[in-house]
C-alpha cells in the first residue's frame, strides 16, 4: 500500500467472504509520514478486502495485529471448520528471556488465539 519498505512471509486467509492478507515488517520498514499518522508497529500486520484484487485496508485502523517482534518473528495463522483462529510463530528469546533478534533457536511460540470480526483483528 505504500506504507512499508517491506513486507514479509504473507498469508491469505479468505473468512465471511473478506480476504485478509498477512504480513510481516519490521518497525523500521515504515514510510515516515504514515508512521508519524497511525504510529510504527513491527510484527504481524493485516489488510482486508471484499475483491480479491479489490482495495485493501488496514484492520485495527493501522494494520498492526501483533506487535511484539522481540518476542516472536512472523505468525502464521491456522483455523478450524469452526472459524476458531490461532497463531504461531518462531521464538526471538531463548530461555532465560533474552532477546536474540532474527537469530533462528528453533523454538516455536505457544498458541495465540486471535478473533477476527471483519475490520478489526484482536490477540485473545
Amino acid at each position: 500500500p505504500g506504507v512499508y519498505d517491506q513486507m514479509v512471509v504473507p498469508q491469505m486467509i479468505i473468512h465471511n467472504g473478506i480476504y485478509y492478507l498477512f504480513f510481516s515488517t519490521d518497525v523500521t520498514n515504515y514510510n515516515l509520514d504514515y508512521a508519524k499518522k497511525v504510529g510504527a508497529f513491527g510484527g504481524r500486520h493485516c489488510y482486508y478486502s471484499e475483491k480479491l484484487f479489490g482495495e485493501y485496508k488496514p484492520v485495527n485502523k493501522n494494520g498492526s495485529v501483533y506487535n511484539h517482534e522481540n518476542e516472536i518473528y512472523d505468525l502464521t495463522i491456522v483455523s478450524n471448520n469452526q472459524n476458531i483462529f490461532k497463531a504461531i510463530g518462531w521464538l526471538n528469546k531463548d530461555s532465560s528471556g533474552k532477546y536474540i533478534g532474527k537469530k533462528f533457536i528453533g523454538k516455536l511460540s505457544h498458541p495465540i488465539k486471535l478473533e477476527i470480526n471483519h475490520d478489526k483483528i484482536i490477540v485473545k
